[in-house]
């Protein structure tokens, strides 16, 4: 009876420490969604950071759609890129229907993917949907929530220069697909020794909306395994919005502690996407960390996240 009861204790124990471990919190009920999720952790003897360039025209011309994003890199990054990953929002024009349309990307004069289907079924119960016959290569994910998709490239194979030219077109091929380009964002990692840091980062994936139609969410983020030796000299953290309303960002906490008021290098939503990056007091940085985010308008979505800790 003694190992008994030390088993049901043991075991009560267990299930005690499983409350507090830290996981993804719901989504919005009504639209649903991914909180964003760490798909990449990793380290380098040099730096790693978050470009993006607001591409949203006006009015809608349905039908055709062509944008160029251009971003300049540091020198080191076109000798010694470990990591760099290419995103495209684009518009869809509608929340649920299933209106189709097609997408090219270039990087450099080369092709990443052309004339690829946007044409993903997304129910606001069932939450994110990933396109699973994506052709291989360096097209490596396409998801939909809502009316916008994500296009995640792979391109570090392309920073050879230090001048970096996207060019996005989509095409309308049935329906009123809106094809309008929210954003083009490159987060990129790369060794350089005259720094003299070591950089850890975190790359997090998803799709998250807040919506008036569940008026209390709160989403999270998470950011885990944040150790380190030496002396920590720098965490910078990224949140980076899209939405329908526009200049509306939305409202953070840094694990627990309000940080809106307090962005630096702020592009925030100008139109209908955006960046936010905070620098964080080294005292602030926990083992695991999580960002809190929630709606200042009546629609946000929160699709990627990123962080860096420097340490010597």
């Amino acid at each position: 009876m003694k190992e008994l009861k030390k088993e049901i204790i043991g075991a009560l124990a267990i299930l005690l420490l499983a409350c507090f471990v830290a996981v993804p919190v719901a989504a919005d009920d009504y639209w649903v969604g991914l909180p964003p999720v760490t798909v990449v952790q990793d380290s380098v003897e040099g730096d790693f950071d978050v470009y993006m360039v607001d591409t949203w025209t006006s009015p809608d011309n349905i039908g055709n759609e062509y944008v160029e994003a251009e971003f300049e890199i540091p020198e080191a990054a076109t000798e010694d890129a470990v990591f760099a990953r290419l995103y495209v929002v684009v518009y869809s024009g509608n929340m649920t229907a299933d209106y189709t349309g097609n997408l090219t990307v270039e990087i450099n004069d080369n092709t990443l993917v052309s004339l690829y289907p946007l044409d993903l079924h997304y129910e606001r119960l069932n939450g994110i949907v990933y396109d699973s016959n994506l052709p291989q290569g360096d097209f490596i994910d396409l998801s939909r929530t809502t009316s916008d998709y994500l296009a995640v490239f792979d391109v570090v194979d392309y920073m050879d220069s230090e001048d970096i030219t996207v060019e996005v077109t989509t095409t309308n091929e049935s329906g009123r697909f809106d094809g309008r380009i929210k954003k083009v964002e490159l987060a990129l990692a790369y060794e350089d020794e005259e720094l003299e840091k070591t950089t850890k980062y975190w790359v997090n994936e998803g799709q998250d909306p807040a919506t008036y139609y569940d008026g209390d969410y709160v989403g999270q983020t998470w950011f885990n395994g944040a150790t380190y030796s030496g002396t920590l000299q720098n965490v910078t953290v990224w949140a980076d919005p899209i939405a329908s309303s526009y200049s509306k960002d939305g409202q953070y906490d840094w694990n627990g502690a309000n940080i809106t008021s307090s962005k630096i290098e702020v592009v925030g939503i100008t139109h209908q996407a955006g960046l936010d990056k905070w620098y964080i007091d080294p005292v602030d940085l926990l083992t695991n960390n999580y960002l809190s985010y929630e709606r200042s308008g009546s629609w946000y979505k929160l699709p990627l996240a990123f962080m860096k800790i420097q340490f010597s």
